[in-house]
């Protein structure tokens, strides 16, 4: 929907444009300029960024639109860098470092491998604001421990124990942190650019994963200059976590987005499996009164990324034989777990 109403756009205007050269076809020098901005519009990818908290089902949800499982989908996933998929002949993985130092992944085992590495979150720090700390103090002032402490560290995390445990506990776990990471700040991975085969209708779409650093809202700078050249951003939410992410979500547009950006915002809920009828239209009801000066009502969606894996799934299996195979071969295990 989104994609094809970006096209029909994009073609109004060349076809117009290409009016306009017949008619002033003795102008060529004056329109040089225009035909620069057409071949740009020409060659331009329309990039969908796609945020939200972790746990939201991001990672799930992208593997779902593009009916390829790229992205990892276990419970200790974490991703706190930027990821960009788009077309390519076959899987090519960029990584970008902290120290803007880049590395190379050629074949699908392997990148899919190397994003699972860097994806997995270690257990002990798990209830810590990880992203925060990786963009705003250890990358930010370079692993340097007194910069660190004087820079406002405990006020701007404070408000980020989300899982209420102990305060010492968790301030104690946030220094453990920094002190395991503070010398391999080089090697935090800020962005992953992935390249891989993609169905037709997505071949012309930079898919974009952004993660929020903060409960408030926060973007890192590369978030915050992918947003700028978005063509159109969802941002999605766990309805498992509603009070939170729905916080999230009015910071985001409080934090975030401007008049120019209503039209191309999208609020995305995830999860609706365990939702009647009547209770997901009281939830689109709440959600249209408080956000009806910042979203428009068509924009708000609700959908279940995980059933749509199941659906797609088994659109490639085609046979009721294949499809009841597959179901008995995961009979008493972990289907999917959300990211």
């Amino acid at each position: 929907m989104i994609l094809k109403k970006y096209e029909n756009v994009k073609k109004e205007v060349l076809d117009k444009y290409s009016e306009l050269k017949k008619i002033l076809k003795d102008e060529e020098n004056d329109l040089a300029d225009f035909d620069k901005i057409a071949e740009n519009i020409k060659a331009e990818v329309f990039n969908l960024v796609v945020l939200g908290k972790h746990n939201s089902g991001k990672s799930t949800f992208i593997n779902a639109y593009l009916n390829s499982e790229i992205l990892p989908m276990d419970n200790t996933s974490c991703i706190s860098a930027i990821i960009k998929i788009k077309n390519g002949e076959e899987f090519k993985l960029g990584v970008k470092k902290a120290n803007d130092d880049w590395e190379y992944i050629m074949g699908e085992s392997n990148v899919k491998q190397y994003i699972k590495d860097y994806a997995v979150r270690n257990n002990r720090f798990e209830k810590i604001p990880t992203a925060l700390i990786y963009s705003e103090f250890l990358i930010k002032y370079e692993g340097d421990l007194n910069r660190i402490k004087v820079s406002g560290l405990n006020e701007a995390i404070s408000s980020e124990n989300n899982y209420d445990i102990d305060c010492k506990e968790y301030f104690y776990l946030i220094e453990q942190y920094i002190e395991e990471m503070r010398l391999k700040w080089k090697d935090i991975v800020v962005e992953f650019d992935i390249e891989c085969p993609l169905p037709d209708e997505h071949k012309g779409k930079t898919i974009v994963e952004v993660p929020i650093l903060s409960s408030s809202g926060k973007l890192g700078r590369l978030a915050e200059k992918n947003i700028s050249v978005a063509n159109a951003i969802i941002f999605l939410e766990s309805l498992d976590d509603q009070s939170q992410e729905f916080n999230a979500f009015q910071n985001f547009l409080r934090n975030n987005t401007d008049k120019n950006k209503e039209g191309i915002l999208f609020w995305v809920r995830n999860k609706i499996a365990n939702f009647d009828d009547e209770k997901l239209h009281d939830l689109n009801s709440r959600v249209i009164k408080d956000c009806k000066n910042n979203i428009q009502e068509g924009n708000i969606l609700f959908i279940d990324s995980k059933m749509q894996l199941f659906i797609n799934k088994c659109k490639k299996l085609n046979t009721i034989e294949k499809i009841d195979e597959y179901f008995r071969s995961l009979e008493g295990q972990t289907l999917i777990i959300e990211v």
